[in-house]
């Protein structure tokens, strides 16, 4: 409304041709004024911003003209307005009164005058503000064709520079457009993509998975999230996130499907060796403890009943570590974690759960079966110590069966590590000598300067200790004692070594 009200005023340009031109011809003094009664437009300039009642009542809607006579013309001006006598008609534009035209003088006389020039002004406005909207929707179409230039640009370096695949599909799977990243990705230029369908483009695995979650896009407008592998033209493997959602148009149809990937090789390659490590051991690469612990409680509410456990534990680690370094002691462990996973079956679990502890866990097996899988460890070992005599590898075996579910399982790794610490009990002097006679072996090949010093001190050792005397103040019997190595030395690496044997 407020537009409408100030037409006039702003069309005063007009407004004025208008009025000289109609001036001149009738040699009448003119008034035009706007909807409020003002006068914005005179012959006489002096007669500019004041009131006029004849527009007012025009304007009111009483009527479309008035007449004013010399008696009205003095009764408006006590009221102290500039209405002299003459006529006033209204003038409109397409169905709003915006103001009226006055001519001073005979009202009879002016009365045709003034209606069309009246109409002649309203007739005028219209067109000059028709031209003026004409103008104003040619400016805003190119304001707005200027900013869709600038938003395609915007978007066509977005799909020129995107480093992530971007790609624009109808439900069918016709490829309308893609990024330049897809055209490097699949080693085709985009001109060889788009307009071709899926299925000519992409092999068909995955090109069906496409069309597949196109098809199931369909059923929901939320977006579908994804995450595959991705063997690329170059024969690398990518790891790609993906999202299929739908393009929609102003009238909220979807005809189209936008498809988006990230590649997250990176951080699922990070994630992936994470997962590795807080699973497996890092020296041997079997499975640690707390995956171990995991498949616990998986395996106990199961069905791969009988379960067999196996307890295993290398012996004397600790004196390989004293005797010839730790580095001797993780080839070893290294060795038999390798010799363990070779013996087992595919279903078969295994963990260093210690040091020198090992479990291993055999689904579905009843204890004759285990006990062969047990001797297959022990042959390969022995296999093993024939082919590397000089770091031989000793284990002590715990073997429990477990029939039926019901059973504890961390009562039963109880019982067979108690199995376990039984043999390795009774086999402790053998593996021992057998272990120590290996080390003492390759410490000579070490030292050969020192190859029989730890022979000669034991026999020194031996005449002092059959001495009475020695023997009393010590308080020792003679019995005690059979034959003693108390210590070896080796010059060059300054090592000691205990060995007592019966």
């Amino acid at each position: 409304m407020g537009v409408v009200q100030n037409v006039l005023k702003d069309n005063l340009d007009a407004l004025r041709q208008v009025s000289k031109m109609i001036s001149a011809e009738t040699g009448c003094n003119i008034i035009i004024c706007d909807s409020e009664g003002e006068i914005i437009e005179a012959t006489l300039p002096e007669r500019i911003g004041r009131k006029h009642m004849g527009a007012v009542l025009i304007l009111s809607g009483q009527s479309d003209e008035a007449i004013i006579t010399q008696e009205l013309e003095k009764l408006y001006t006590k009221l102290g307005t500039d209405t002299r006598r003459g006529y006033n008609y209204v003038i409109t534009i397409p169905g709003k009164r915006v103001g009226s035209l006055g001519i001073s003088g005979d009202p009879e006389v002016l009365k045709p005058i003034v209606r069309v020039a009246a109409k002649t002004i309203g007739f005028y406005i219209s067109e000059n503000l028709r031209e003026k909207e004409k103008i104003q929707a040619q400016q805003a179409l190119k304001k707005r064709e200027d900013e869709l230039e600038e938003v395609l640009g915007i978007l066509n370096s977005f799909w020129e520079h995107n480093p992530n695949p971007i790609g624009i599909l109808d439900k069918r799977g016709k490829i309308i457009r893609v990024s330049k990243s897809v055209s490097e990705l699949l080693g085709y230029p985009a001109s060889n993509l788009e307009g071709k369908y899926l299925t000519k483009v992409f092999p068909p695995v995955i090109a069906y998975t496409l069309i597949r979650r196109i098809r199931k896009l369909r059923n929901s407008q939320e977006p579908l999230c994804f995450s595959d592998e991705v063997l690329l033209w170059d024969g690398s493997r990518r790891h790609y996130d993906s999202w299929v959602f739908p393009v929609i148009n102003s009238k909220k149809d979807s005809t189209l499907v936008g498809i988006a990937a990230l590649d997250v090789t990176g951080r699922k390659r990070k994630e992936d060796r994470f997962k590795y490590l807080s699973q497996h051991d890092i020296l041997t690469g079997l499975h640690n403890r707390v995956y171990f612990e995991e498949q616990l409680k998986i395996i106990e509410d199961g069905n791969d009943y009988p379960l067999t456990f196996i307890s295993l534990d290398a012996d004397c680690l600790k004196l390989i570590n004293d005797t010839m370094g730790h580095d001797y002691g993780d080839l070893l462990l290294i060795n038999l974690a390798r010799i363990i996973k070779s013996s087992l079956r595919e279903k078969d679990i295994v963990a260093r759960v210690g040091g020198d502890e090992f479990i291993i866990i055999l689904p579905k097996t009843g204890r004759e079966d285990a006990q062969r899988i047990s001797s297959r460890i022990m042959e390969n070992i022995n296999t093993y110590n024939r082919e590397n005599f000089s770091l031989p590898i000793s284990v002590s075996f715990g073997l429990y069966t477990v029939e039926e579910q019901g059973e504890s399982l961390k009562e039963v790794l109880k019982k067979v590590d108690k199995l376990m610490y039984q043999n390795k009990t009774a086999l402790m002097a053998n593996n021992r000598a057998r272990i120590i006679n290996y080390l003492i072996s390759a410490l000579a090949e070490k030292d050969s300067l020192a190859n029989g010093h730890g022979d000669r001190v034991a026999d020194i050792c031996l005449k002092i200790a059959q001495k009475k005397v020695f023997l009393r103040k010590l308080s020792l019997p003679l019995n005690s004692w059979r034959k003693s190595m108390i210590w070896a030395s080796s010059v060059s690496r300054k090592r000691y070594f205990l060995r007592l044997s019966r």
